[in-house]
Formats: structure tokens, sequence, C-alpha cells
């Protein structure tokens, strides 16, 4: 539970950021941009719980959900210095297929 706040709290620079998410666009997956973000996030999940699980570490889906997690934040951290727009909505769409 721990490592999940801690996570959480990491996001909390890209807070500030529009969530697209609105009554004009009411789906998270309205895009492919998005989509394509789930399926960053499943698949850098599934192997950070392979790799806890190879490490035999307990509760390996924690650790599967929290590399989405981070992969998700720094891709938008990434996207903000380099003149990209950093959407919640991405990091968000990322750690979600993690889970």
């Amino acid at each position: 539970m721990k490592h999940i706040l801690l996570a959480l709290l990491l996001c909390t620079p890209l807070a500030g950021q529009n969530v697209v998410w609105s009554v004009n666009n009411p789906s998270p997956f309205a895009s492919e941009d998005k989509r394509l973000h789930f399926v960053a996030g499943a698949v850098v999940g599934a192997w950070g719980t392979v790799i806890a699980h190879n490490l035999k570490l307990k509760n390996p889906w924690v650790y599967g959900m929290l590399s989405a997690m981070a992969v998700g934040y720094l891709k938008e951290v990434y996207d903000r210095r380099h003149g990209g727009k950093a959407e919640i909505a991405d990091a968000l769409n990322t750690m979600v297929g993690g889970a």
C-alpha cells in the first residue's frame, strides 16, 4: 500500500493538466493515442509482473502495476519537457492498462 501511495504522490505534478474526459468526450479511450497508452501499460505491467514473479517477490502484480504507473508518468514528463502536451488522461490510460 505504501508503494501505491508513493506512486500516486509522484503523479501530482501532472494534476494541473487538463483532463480529456468531459461531457463532449466521455470515453477515456476516444482516440487512438489513448488506446495505445492503454496497450503500452498492459505490456509494461505484464513484463513487470513476470519479472517480479521470477524474482520471487510477494504480490508480483503490484510491481507490474507500479511499473506501468511509472512508465505512464515518465512518458508524460518527457512530453512536457520536449515541447509536447502532457495529459493526465494519457498517464491514467497507461496505468489502467497496467492494472
